[in-house]
């Protein structure tokens, strides 16, 4: 069903039976290396801040709020995952931007718009895009993946050589995991390197999407108080002149929980969980509905996020709804925590492996942006667009800011 409702059949045809655990490499091997990167991480964030939105004091600047949260994730993203000096690799940097577009939209035309009578005439040439991009890709990441595969057989083999030793990037996590796995085929840099670009590349998206409903959520809130309870946590968290720690983002209380109620109101996808029923003899729901084998169920996520048995006032954007409150910097749910009545990174075994990472490089844009930025008001909330199942951001929303004088 999934490879289907998203047309993974003609983007990534095959991944699924070559999976080499990239699963575990966004989840525990990113959550236990990433404060090895974190300084390296954070210098490329605000890098990447200052030169998308510019230094400028006195003048105001008008910007597309998703196409500059593409420029600013994607650069901070590609430092974690290429390292250097692939991170910089103008030829790696356009072919990583063209493959993800073309995916992006691939998932939305071939998944969600054409009708899936028609794919097998039109999606075999629609996905030419896609794959010239990820086999030229492909080329360039090869010797790479060849490279840490070598450094690794050499440490199992007694070399001095340790992982701690070999660059600290997701091609060094992912090819230590493929290996682990014990698939012949992870032994393969090519394969590596085609798998590694599927599960990992496109999954930056995800947190543009959510930086975008961020800026159009708080924006639009009207709230003056909730700019300067963010501004002055950020503040806090960054005393001027030091640079900021990991241990200081997961301290941004109020920041996680506007991005959490980020989610509530506009989760990626409308619909969650999908399950296949199995048994010959199909299943009976507890309301007496039976569902023969090979019917697909799935779970109403905007729906729950909105039901005010669940949340009151669903529809209205409220930053503090998981603090303790206004006066409040405790937090009643982290923004990671998964649970039946917030699903925005659903939920048990279906759960998004790197949402923690996400949280890290949301809560600092946030924090840096606030810090060093003045922002005028949205006159009202852009709105989203559902497309099929998926929960599209405003991606022509615009907001205008300046450089604050006082820059930490």
């Amino acid at each position: 069903m999934i490879i289907k409702q998203f047309a993974f059949d003609y983007t990534m045809p095959g991944a699924h039976m070559r999976n080499f655990g990239f699963e575990k490499v966004l989840g525990k091997e990113l959550a236990r290396n990433f404060p090895r990167v974190y300084c390296a991480f954070i210098q490329e964030l605000q890098s990447a801040i200052d030169e998308t939105l510019g230094l400028d004091t006195t003048s105001w600047r008008t910007l597309n709020i998703y196409s500059t949260m593409g420029k600013i994730v994607s650069r901070a993203n590609r430092r974690v995952v290429l390292g250097e000096p692939l991170c910089r690799d103008k030829e790696i940097i356009y072919h990583s931007q063209r493959y993800t577009w073309w995916f992006g939209a691939m998932l939305i035309f071939l998944g969600q718009l054409l009708p899936p009578i028609f794919r097998p005439i039109f999606g075999i040439f629609l996905v030419i895009p896609l794959k010239y991009h990820r086999r030229v890709l492909v080329r360039r990441l090869r010797p790479v993946f060849k490279e840490r595969l070598d450094l690794l057989r050499e440490k199992e083999g007694g070399s001095t050589h340790s992982t701690d030793e070999m660059p600290p990037d997701m091609i060094t996590w992912s090819t230590k995991v493929a290996l682990e796995s014990g698939k012949a085929e992870a032994q393969d840099p090519g394969s590596l390197a085609h798998q590694f670009i599927e599960s990992i590349f496109p999954t930056a998206d995800t947190v543009v999407t959510t930086a975008t409903n961020f800026f159009s959520d708080i924006l639009s809130s009207k709230s003056d108080q909730a700019f300067d309870d963010l501004r002055e946590e950020a503040r806090s968290m960054f005393p001027p002149g030091e640079p900021p720690s990991l241990q200081s983002i997961k301290k941004l209380h109020l920041a996680d929980s506007a991005l959490r109620e980020t989610l509530r109101r506009s989760p990626i996808g409308i619909y969650s969980l999908f399950h296949e029923v199995m048994p010959k003899e199909g299943v009976v729901t507890p309301n007496g509905h039976h569902l023969p084998q090979g019917t697909w169920i799935s779970v109403p996520s905007m729906a729950i996020h909105h039901d005010e048995r669940v949340y009151s006032e669903p529809d209205r954007y409220d930053p503090y709804r998981f603090t303790a409150g206004t006066n409040s910097t405790k937090p009643k749910s982290m923004l990671t925590t998964m649970t039946d009545e917030f699903l925005g990174f659903s939920l048990g075994d279906h759960g998004c492996p790197g949402r923690i990472y996400a949280s890290y490089l949301l809560k600092s844009i946030i924090a840096y942006t606030m810090l060093n930025y003045e922002f005028r008001p949205l006159s009202t909330r852009p709105a989203n667009r559902a497309i099929g199942i998926i929960y599209a951001p405003p991606t022509t929303a615009k907001f205008s800011l300046r450089r604050t004088g006082a820059a930490s």
